[in-house]
């Protein structure tokens, strides 16, 4: 077995400091980290395993007890034998942060749920309760009978019909907004007063406007604001966005971006193809997941066209759109998305000078490498609860670790970017379903 090193960092004043990013690979390593030292950079190693021991070495002053925290996903055991002996599980291939925490000064951060509907059964909800320092103590739905069976199935001491009262309890420390986006900026403005940091559902808000009152409101209450763009945490999109900023295709020249559904009745979440409420249909609903990815990765859009209609006309908002992004960097991105034709598909292909790197974005997918003639695969599974890698962040982030990278301030840049594409659209009133 093969032994790598690296410095800890524990950064003085602070309950969380980031140890080391590590890649998962194959083959099992044992991993010693020394951690006698402050103030040293981290060194980036791979450990070469999807189960692996880890031995962290001499305890540091003044570290009453220790935890490491996998990410995006995964987890540490700690054996009976002490604080310093790990086993670690993750999944090949992805990438890993390592922490370790102060318990003496860190904190559980207590989580409400507002709008306890569908996204937070599996996706969302149980990643409050199984995230290393967060708990889910709180949920709110207009239905009171329906909150109380969603604290009841899922464990959660108490429940509200009225969200002013889940934001004025006391034991709620950050709140996570899951409500449709039409009701995001005023429920973002309430928890902001409160003086509580704030997970936001995406899209953001209905609009760029609205986004941009949000980001005012949190920043003077001086409270994090952060949106649910989960994929900017998953393993796959890690290995991606990975492969293309590493220059394994080449210099990114060009982007295809494609999404076609068939023709179909009114979808069960009807206010998503409502564009009082969500700002739009599919389009908004799923691609702004794409698009914000896209930012992730190439930065900010310089240039936006788009072309929408509403061919169908099963409901009044768009089912078919075109758009063409510039980049600041040069990167020239297309869009095709027609949700009322007779086939299935969807994916993202990033071209590059050497090669070409693809992947679907709403399915389980492999991420596809093509270079020089030869492909090569790679299968990096979802989590059971896909916002668990991005709450686990947050969460970090809120006990003094690196911040969550998904902001208000990333989410306006897609906002901005929808408006533009959906600008003609809007500008003409809906046929009426």
């Amino acid at each position: 077995m093969l032994a790598l090193a690296a410095n800890c960092f524990i950064h003085n004043g602070l309950p969380l400091a980031l140890a080391g990013e590590f890649h998962l690979h194959q083959f099992c390593t044992t991993l010693n980290l020394n951690c006698t030292g402050y103030g040293k950079k981290t060194q980036a190693n791979k450990i070469n395993a999807a189960s692996c021991p880890l031995s962290i070495g001499q305890q540091p002053e003044g570290l009453a007890e220790a935890s490491v925290q996998l990410q995006p996903s995964g987890a540490f055991e700690q054996p009976a034998a002490g604080w310093n002996s790990w086993k670690m599980a993750g999944v090949a291939g992805q990438k890993v942060e390592i922490y370790f925490l102060n318990r003496a000064m860190n904190k559980t951060i207590r989580w409400g749920i507002i709008g306890c509907g569908d996204v937070t059964e599996v996706k969302s909800g149980p990643g409050f309760q199984k995230a290393g320092g967060s708990a889910l103590v709180a949920v709110m739905r207009r239905d009171a009978a329906r909150a109380g069976d969603y604290a009841r199935r899922h464990d959660v001491p108490r429940w509200y019909a009225d969200a002013d009262a889940l934001i004025a309890d006391r034991e709620v420390d950050a709140v996570y907004i899951a409500t449709p986006p039409s009701t995001h900026k005023q429920l973002v403005l309430k928890v902001a007063r409160a003086g509580k940091p704030v997970l936001v559902e995406k899209p953001m808000a209905l609009s760029a406007e609205e986004c941009e009152a949000m980001i005012a409101a949190c920043r003077q209450a001086g409270v994090p604001l952060r949106v649910a763009y989960y994929r900017r945490k998953l393993p796959r999109f890690e290995k991606m966005r990975e492969i293309i900023q590493s220059g394994v295709i080449g210099e990114p020249r060009a982007v295809a971006a494609r999404q076609f559904k068939k023709l179909a009745a009114r979808p069960a979440q009807d206010w998503k193809v409502d564009s009082a409420i969500n700002g739009g249909g599919l389009f908004v609903d799923m691609q702004t997941h794409a698009l914000d990815w896209l930012h992730h990765v190439f930065g900010r859009v310089r240039e936006t066209g788009g072309v929408a209609v509403n061919a169908a006309r099963i409901y009044g908002a768009e089912d078919t759109v075109s758009y063409s992004l510039l980049f600041e960097n040069g990167v020239v991105a297309g869009g095709l998305f027609a949700y009322s034709i007779a086939r299935e598909e969807e994916s993202v292909t990033v071209y590059g000078s050497e090669g070409e790197v693809s992947m679907g974005f709403f399915r389980p997918s492999e991420v596809r490498l093509v270079r020089g003639g030869a492909e090569e695969t790679f299968q990096l599974p979802d989590p059971p609860h896909v916002h668990q890698p991005l709450i686990q962040a947050f969460v970090n982030e809120l006990n003094g670790g690196p911040a969550l990278d998904s902001t208000g301030e990333t989410a306006l840049e897609t906002a901005r970017v929808v408006d533009e594409i959906l600008r003609n659209y809007r500008a003409v009133p809906p046929v009426p379903a």
